[in-house]
Order: C-alpha cells, then structure tokens, then sequence
C-alpha cells in the first residue's frame, strides 16, 4: 500500500483525498507498434497498488473499443495527495 506520507502533496486543488496515475502499456493494432495511454483514478481511500490496477481496468475496460490497445498492462506509475491548498468539495 502506498505509504500517504511518501505522496507528493498536489499543487493544485483535487477533488478527492488521492489520485493516483496508472500506465495502460500496449500494442497499437493500427501500427503493432507498443504504445501507452494514463489514466486517473481519484479517490478518498488509500488502496493498495494491485487494488488501482484493476480500478483502472474496470474502469476503462481491457477491450480495443476502450483503450484502443492490444495486450495491454496497467501499472501504478505515481500519485498525489492533498494538500495546504485542500480538496474541492
């Protein structure tokens, strides 16, 4: 589990307590060639690693109609949490 300590806090305000970025990895069908895309997952409830992966997958799905990729593989890549400037409520 992410340590919320060791989070950078956003320079912004966000809407929720965490958000996280995952890395969708994949092949391009169009091209074959590797590619990748980022999604967001915002939430108030610090989850593990493994718990954000499969969120991002829910939530974008895993077909080509979703992504647009191939074989992809969502990876964690970073995260932040709230900070001085707070939470948009």
């Amino acid at each position: 589990m992410p340590n919320p300590r060791r989070l950078a806090e956003a320079i912004t305000k966000q809407s929720r307590a965490f958000v996280f970025t995952v890395r969708i990895k994949g092949i391009n069908p169009a091209t074959k060639e590797r590619d990748e895309r980022f999604v967001n997952i915002a939430t108030d409830t610090l989850m593990t690693r493994g718990e954000l992966e499969v969120m991002a997958a829910n939530t974008v799905g895993q077909g080509i109609d979703s992504v647009g990729l191939d074989d992809t593989v969502f990876t964690l890549v970073g995260g932040t949490r709230a900070g001085m400037l707070g939470q948009i409520l």
